[in-house]
């Protein structure tokens, strides 16, 4: 099985949403997110611009706009979702794009609703020395740093910034093995993926 399992990484992320329907999910896919989400009792639709993934999840009853996801966001009603997810979307949105992006997630929230960005972790030697760069659709990676600041300027309350608990190798054999890394050659072990959790101000913020 492939590390990180998606689908488990997703699932873990549910509470996030617990009570914030309608929920949009960006950059879809076959609709993974989307099936949790059903299976937990919230409403949520999708926007992917890829055809033959939009149709896999169309066919398996979600509602999913075939769309890029900044010029979605763009023409989105203000303060319609309680919730959007973007997992490994920033990632492929070009560069000068993405504070748009960001702005427009924030738009598109209701107050107090919940922002969550996925997205590859450059101190992850292993990402970002083989994998980021294995996909010719990824324009450039994000840091913490220019993560939560992207965040703060578009309004949001950052809860919560990092690596991505689920992603780091699992296991204790490598514990000793990662500290011997960073002794080596510094903090590069760190999970495969970022996590960024905001908030929207206004009544029922995440906590």
């Amino acid at each position: 099985m492939a590390w990180p399992d998606r689908q488990q990484q997703l699932r873990r992320l549910l509470p996030l949403f617990r009570g914030r329907s309608p929920v949009l999910d960006l950059g879809c896919g076959t609709g993974v997110m989307l099936g949790l989400l059903k299976e937990a009792g919230e409403m949520a639709e999708g926007v992917e611009r890829d055809h033959r993934p939009a149709s896999a999840a169309r066919q398996a009853g979600f509602k999913v706009h075939g769309a890029d996801v900044t010029d979605f966001m763009r023409q989105v009603t203000p303060g319609h979702y309680g919730a959007v997810i973007a997992s490994h979307v920033v990632e492929h949105v070009d560069p000068e794009k993405v504070p748009r992006l960001f702005s427009d997630a924030s738009r598109a929230l209701k107050p107090g609703g919940t922002f969550v960005v996925l997205t590859p972790n450059p101190r992850n030697i292993g990402v970002i020395t083989r994998t980021f760069w294995g996909d010719l659709e990824h324009r450039r990676p994000y840091s913490v740093d220019l993560l939560g600041k992207l965040a703060a300027e578009a309004g949001f309350r950052v809860v919560s910034l990092g690596d991505d608990p689920y992603t780091r190798q699992p296991g204790v054999l490598h514990r000793p093995l990662n500290l011997l890394r960073r002794v080596l050659v510094g903090d590069y072990w760190q999970g495969a993926d970022l996590l960024l959790v905001a908030g929207k101000p206004g009544a029922g913020s995440a906590a």
